[in-house]
């Protein structure tokens, strides 16, 4: 095993992880609990039109109560994808820490990097570039993995060159 300088890529990566991971959930929370605030601040008039046009729309077998039931329940489903994901930005944040002095551990970031770039890539796709959540979301879930499969390469190649024999 051989220690080094750590890789400032990777440990730039690490901390976008890190930080970036705590203030996308924190971000993502707060825009969803605002939806869910102003959908029980709808007023009367405005809860008519919508439970009318539920009915008509499902020929009367869904009304306004439980369109606004299965609003709630898919905001409450975001804020369950969001911590989950900062749970994975966290650990993947910390470990990488830990390996970014050890370039034989190249595998963990781009294990890591290329699935994280993926699911980011998917997420700014499907949640917009324009919103509060993707902006922050496009450092986490773009930017680091990207530092990660970067970094990673890097590490690769100077595992190569510690491994190589010369002759």
């Amino acid at each position: 095993m051989m220690e080094q300088k750590p890789n400032t890529l990777l440990r730039v990566g690490c901390f976008l992880f890190i930080f970036g991971g705590i203030l996308s959930c924190l971000v993502s929370i707060i825009t969803y609990l605002a939806a869910v605030g102003s959908m029980l601040d709808v007023d009367d008039a405005t809860y008519d039109y919508i439970n009318q046009a539920a009915l008509q729309q499902t020929e009367g077998m869904f009304g306004g109560q439980e369109i606004m039931g299965f609003l709630s329940g898919m905001v409450f489903l975001m804020c369950a994808i969001a911590v989950i994901m900062l749970i994975v930005d966290l650990i993947a944040g910390i470990m990488g820490l830990s390996r970014s002095r050890r370039p034989e551990k190249y595998r963990f970031f781009l294990g890591w990097g290329i699935p994280l770039l993926v699911i980011g890539v998917l997420g700014t796709l499907m949640g917009g570039i324009f919103t509060p959540p993707a902006l922050v979301g496009i450092v986490c879930g773009v930017v680091a993995p990207i530092l990660f499969i970067v970094g990673g390469l890097q590490q690769n190649k100077v595992h190569n060159q510690n491994t190589t024999p010369r002759f």
